[in-house]
This record gives C-alpha cells, structure tokens and sequence, in this order.
C-alpha cells in the first residue's frame, strides 16, 4: 500500500515537472444558434400592449350559427355593428384581455402595466362581403382563435415580418453591453413563464427606439432570488455538509457581484409608443415575468468571441472527436388536393419535408401560370383566367444553411363549366285581382332572400303572371311587390333583380335563380 502511494507520488510530480513553462490547457465551449424568422402566425397572432387609442370599426354582433354558435372560425360568416363599412375591406379581428388573477408576478407589476396600457389579444382576419342596413356581412378569413361576440373590428394592416438573426455564438456568462434594458412584464395568455416560440410583452417601445427585428437577451441576476418570497427560502437552507470545514462564505449583500444569467434571446415583432411584443426565439431555462430584457447589437456572420470554461478532465481532452458527419439536405414531398379542377376552381398544395439534422425550413412556391397564395408549408392555385392544360408548381424547402430540396406537383386545369340556364326556385302566389304580399308569400320570399345572400354571385327573375280574365297589367305589379319585399326588407340590391310579365299561366309570380356567368339580360323567361 505505501509503495503504491510513493509510485502515484512520483508520476504526479514528474507530470508536474513537464508541464513547468507550458500554458494551461483550456477548452472553449459555448452554444451555438441560427433562429428560424418568425412565421405568419407568430407575428399576426402575438397580441399586443398600446396605450394609445384604437381605431375601432366596430365590433361583432353575431354570425350566421347566432345564436346557437357563439365561436366563428375559418370560412364562417360574422356579422359587424358599425356605420362605415365598404365591401372588400378586410379588419383585424381583436379583443380586449384581463387577467382574472390578482396574483402579481413581481413587486409593482399591475402599476407598471397600468401604466403601460391595455392589454389585446389578436383574435383573427375578416374580409367584408356585403353590407347590409349598416351591417357588415363578412368572412372570416384567418383565426388564430375563436372569434366571438363583442370582439372589436380595426382596419387591417399588413405587418413586418423581422429577418432571419444571423448566426450567432451565445454567451451565457455576458457581461451588460450598456444599452437599453427593460423588462418582461407580461406573456401572452397570463402565463408566468415563457420558453421558445412564446410572446412576451416589454416595458420598452418605439418611445425608446425599439423597432421590429430588434434583438433582445433574457437576463437575470442573482440577487432577484432574494426579492423572491419563494426563491428566498434557499438563502435560508443549511447547504454545508457535516463534515465540511467552509473555506469562507459569500455574503448575501454582496448578490450582485455574481456574474448575471444570460437566460435567452427573443426578437420584436411589434412596437406601441410604450411597449413591444416581442417572440422568445431561444431559451436555456425557463424564462419568468420580471426578468430583464437587454438590447442587442447585431452580430457578424462569424459569431463573438467565446468564453473561456473550465477545462474538461483529463480523460475528456484526450478523447478523440469523431469526425463531423456531412450536412444532409432536407428531403420534401408534395400533394395537389384535388389533382383535377375546372378553369376558376383553386387546388391546394401541401408538402411535407423534414430535415435529418434537425434544422430549421422554410418553404417557397412557384409557378408558370396561375397565382398561388402561400402559407406556410401550403399554397392555395388560383386557376381563373387559365386555358385547359396542366400547371406544374414548384414547392422548394431549404434550411438555415441553404440546403435545399425541391419537388414538382401537377394540377390538372379542365375547361370551365358550361355556363347553366337558369332554375326555377320558388313561386308565390296571390288572391285573385290582388298584387299584395301576404304572409304565405313573405315566407316564401324568406327563404329565397337566404339563398341570395348565400350564392352571393347569383341573380333573380321575378315573372309576374295572371290568370285568364284577370287585368294584364297586374303581372307587372305582381312582380313588383314581390321585388319591392326582398329590396326593401330583406335588404337584397335590386340590381341582381330583373321583373319580368309572363302572361296568362295562373296568379302567381315565379322566381327563378340565375346562376353566376348567366346575364340578366340573357336570362329571357316571358312566356
């Protein structure tokens, strides 16, 4: 046994001996990140803090499901109180959001936002279709949640989309740079911690400078877990071991002598005169209401300097790496849903791609003809004005490191519909020598005011007719009233109306829809 200590002895300071007059070995580690920009939902669903007035619109009264509906999504139609209304306006759908709870995150947090403003949230996208005594018809066209009864109506702008963060080493150990710092002071949906893709709100805005695509890094400092009535309680804790002997112990005034903790980093995606949102793009631990948030300054393509970590054992350093596998490219396959339409008709495109390294992708689509509408890992081809033949798109998806793939989709465009003559839809019918609308007929006319607001793109002939005997001319009236119903209190524009006399075929007037391609003028009834 002692020989075997002496001969450890003897190799320590041999090895001691020759590393005399050699510089310590040390191995730089750090995290490295490329961050994917911010998609189409990220930046028109994330919600917002102004203290500035808005300009409502409106706001919604109902849609087509009221009042057994009471949530509207994609494709169903809202209805909007207001006075100014044009069809072909798109709005942003928002709403006005409090916090239920009363529970502060950090001390002074409901005055700061107070001060800051009123919280919203970003509900949706809707688009006018028709206006009706002051009420806007319209479609939802986008939602990022349900849009409900009471939410506001804004004029929809088109946002900025911020660009892609260069390549970029992270320190965590980051000493403070001197520039603007602020605080995160809400999350989205009164969460109390954020990680990455998560929205968070700043105390700092365009007052201070702060524009879209800006960077900002999550810190954190020791001495914020003495603030803390939970995190405190650790400071309290015996964390010495019973038989060891404390060289020293670091006194608690001195907390913020501790190199802070770079937590992670997020990017702005709108600013309001006093605050920002901004979208947690990465994040080492949980990121919590109250940490600071400090403004960065764009870094080159190579990266800053690393900082220097402990060294690694000695068994890690005399480790071999094994060779870096070579970058793989991302592999995509695509659908066309239908793979066959009609001239005027749209097909979806959806692809799928996914990436062996794990890297981030996007995703672009062309074509020789037609117009595509992209979202996303989907395009939407829209096939009016286009000969019969087929359209070939281009779906490409590349990562962060311009690797791409790409594959061809085809869509089969037939000739259009032949245009279709028009159909009989109803009849109302009336007491002999009468034009009047009773109330059987207004029933009838019901409905057929329903189906015109839903076939937005239809028209109707109103044939007056009368029974053998009867005075000729009350075909006309009998048309007229029955036209005189639908404009006047159905609100139907008397411009998709055409009133024509059919003679002697029974008293009654016929209504017969005319499906879209089909010209009033065209669309001759008169027996």
């Amino acid at each position: 046994m002692k020989a075997s200590v002496v001969l450890l002895m003897l190799a320590m300071a041999t090895a001691a001996v020759g590393q005399q007059g050699q510089a310590p070995q040390t191995t730089l580690t750090n995290i490295v990140a490329r961050q994917q920009a911010p998609t189409y939902s990220d930046v028109y669903c994330a919600g917002f803090i102004t203290n500035q007035p808005l300009q409502r619109e409106g706001f919604v009264a109902g849609g087509w499901g009221t009042p057994h509906m009471v949530r509207f999504s994609e494709r169903d139609y809202v209805y909007l109180e207001g006075s100014t209304f044009a069809v072909g306006t798109q709005y942003s759908i928002i709403r006005q959001e409090r916090d239920p709870n009363l529970y502060e995150s950090f001390r002074g947090q409901r005055a700061l936002l107070r001060h800051l403003g009123r919280a919203y949230s970003d509900v949706g996208r809707v688009r006018v279709i028709a206006v009706r005594n002051n009420m806007a018809i319209t479609q939802v066209e986008y939602n990022c949640t349900d849009v409900m009864e009471g939410d506001a109506a804004i004029p929809f702008v088109e946002k900025q989309t911020p660009s892609l963060h260069p390549k970029i080493s992270f320190d965590r150990f980051a000493p403070p740079n001197g520039k603007l710092v602020g605080r995160i002071v809400m999350e989205k949906d009164f969460d109390t911690m954020a990680g990455t893709g998560r929205k968070v709100y700043l105390n700092v805005g365009a007052n201070q400078g702060v524009k879209v695509g800006d960077y900002f890094r999550a810190v954190r400092s020791y001495s914020s877990y003495r603030d803390d009535e939970a995190d405190n309680l650790s400071f309290k804790a015996s964390f010495y071991d019973d038989m060891q002997i404390p060289a020293g112990l670091f006194p608690y005034s001195r907390l913020r002598d501790l190199p802070r903790i770079s937590l992670g980093e997020m990017v702005v995606l709108s600013v309001s005169p006093t605050s920002s949102t901004a979208m947690v793009t990465l994040s080492l631990e949980d990121i919590h209401l109250g940490d600071s948030a400090e403004l960065e300054e764009p870094q080159p393509e190579t990266g800053a300097a690393e900082p220097v970590m402990p060294p690694l054992p000695v068994a890690a350093r005399e480790a071999v790496p094994e060779p870096a596998a070579a970058p793989q490219a991302p592999v995509i396959a695509c659908t066309a849903e239908p793979a066959a339409v009609r001239a005027g008709e749209t097909s979806t495109i959806s692809c799928e791609a996914s990436s062996a390294d794990h890297r981030p992708l996007s995703f672009s689509f062309s074509a020789a003809s037609g117009r595509l509408v992209q979202r996303d890992n989907t395009a939407v081809l829209d096939t009016r004005d286009l000969a019969a033949g087929p359209v070939q798109v281009l779906a490409t998806v590349s990562d962060d490191r311009d690797l791409a793939a790409s594959a061809r989709t085809t869509v089969n465009v037939d000739a259009p519909r032949p245009a279709l003559g028009p159909a009989k839809l109803n009849y109302v019918s009336f007491k002999r020598n009468s034009a009047r609308v009773d109330n059987a007929a207004k029933a009838v006319l019901d409905g057929v005011a329903l189906r015109l607001e839903r076939d937005t793109d239809s028209s109707l002939v109103v044939l007056g007719l009368v029974e053998s005997g009867e005075n000729k001319e009350l075909a006309d009236k009998r048309a007229a009233s029955a036209a005189d119903y639908l404009t006047k209190e159905k609100g139907i524009d008397q411009k998709r109306l055409q009133l024509q006399n059919g003679g002697e075929y029974g008293d009654k007037a016929e209504l017969w829809m005319v499906p879209p391609g089909t010209k009033l003028q065209d669309a001759d009834l008169r027996h």
